[in-house]
C-alpha cells in the first residue's frame, strides 16, 4: 500500500478523474500500468479539443511505488487537432517525440514527483514544460489515489 501523501489536487477531483478518466491496463510482476485520459484543447487556433492518454509503470509492491515507464499518446484520430498546438507548429514531430518519453521521472518515487516544487501550467496544451507538468500532477495524483484506494 502507498504511503499517505498530500495531493497536490482535491480529493474530490482525483474521486471523479478515478472513476471517469482512468484504467488499469495491466498488473503483472508487482507492476501496475494505469492510463489516464485527458481532455484537452489546443493553445491556438481558438482552443480545438483533444484527447490524450498518459501512461504511467510503476511497482505498485512498494510503500512508495517508483515509476518505471512514463509516456503521452496521441491518438491517430486526434492528430489533425494536437498539430495545431504552438509547440508543433514550432518543433513538428520533434514536439511528438518529446511527449513519447520522460526520462526524468524514471526510477523515481512517485510521491517525491507529487511533491516536487516544479511550475505548472493550467493551459490545455502540452506545448511547454509547466503545461506538461500539471498534466502529470493529474494524472499521476489520480493513479497514486487509485492505488491507495484499492489497498
Amino acid at each position: 500500500m502507498p504511503r499517505e501523501i498530500t495531493y497536490p489536487v482535491a480529493v474530490r477531483a482525483l474521486e471523479k478523474w478515478k472513476n471517469n478518466n482512468l484504467e488499469i491496463l495491466d498488473r503483472s510482476d508487482g507492476a501496475v500500468h494505469f492510463r489516464f485520459l485527458f481532455n484537452g484543447s489546443t493553445c491556438n487556433n481558438g482552443g480545438t479539443p483533444f484527447k490524450a492518454y498518459l501512461h504511467a509503470v510503476f511497482n505498485s509492491s512498494e510503500m512508495d511505488p517508483c515509476l518505471s515507464k512514463a509516456w503521452i499518446e496521441v491518438p491517430e484520430d486526434e492528430m489533425e487537432n494536437v498539430r495545431e498546438m504552438c509547440g508543433f507548429k514550432q518543433h513538428g514531430d520533434t514536439f511528438l517525440d518529446k511527449l513519447s518519453q520522460f526520462e526524468k521521472m524514471k526510477g523515481r518515487p512517485v510521491s517525491e514527483i507529487l511533491d516536487e516544487d516544479s511550475e505548472v501550467n493550467h493551459a490545455g496544451c502540452f506545448c511547454t514544460e509547466p503545461m506538461i507538468n500539471q498534466k502529470w500532477r493529474m494524472a499521476l495524483s489520480t493513479m497514486y489515489y487509485a492505488l491507495a484506494q484499492d489497498e
